[in-house]
């Protein structure tokens, strides 16, 4: 039974590994889609260019936190202590990266909709 659980953990590290990289990837290739149609149809407004950096930063969230799923998987198959402490190190640099992502969207949503209401 514990074979047959190792074995599923390991497949859906992968899977939630596959859905980050994809989510980060899809994210980046609209981005520069976007913005690459925007200079082209207007001069490149700066509002414009503020949702698409918005954008771009929800997708590297959410694909951090598939990255972050993933690991606890991985390390919840066969922790040892070396593990744990990689682990603890990884989902630190990730959340405090998803944490100032987080926070530099607040406040740029926040600016995005000051600029909307005037």
């Amino acid at each position: 039974m514990e074979s047959y659980l190792t074995i599923l953990i390991d497949y859906l590290s992968i899977i939630a590994e596959a859905c980050g990289v994809l989510v980060i990837s899809l994210g980046v290739i609209r981005t520069v889609y976007s913005y690459f149609k925007d200079l082209v149809k207007t001069s490149g407004s700066s509002t414009y260019q503020e949702t698409i950096r918005l954008r771009m930063g929800r997708s590297l969230t959410l694909g951090l936190e598939f990255l972050i799923a993933a690991d606890i998987l991985k390390t919840a198959v066969a922790p040892s202590w070396t593990s744990i402490g990689q682990l603890a190190a990884i989902i630190g640099l990730r959340t405090a990266l998803g944490y100032f992502l987080g926070r530099d969207i607040e406040h740029s949503e926040k600016k995005h909709r000051e600029v909307e209401n005037n």
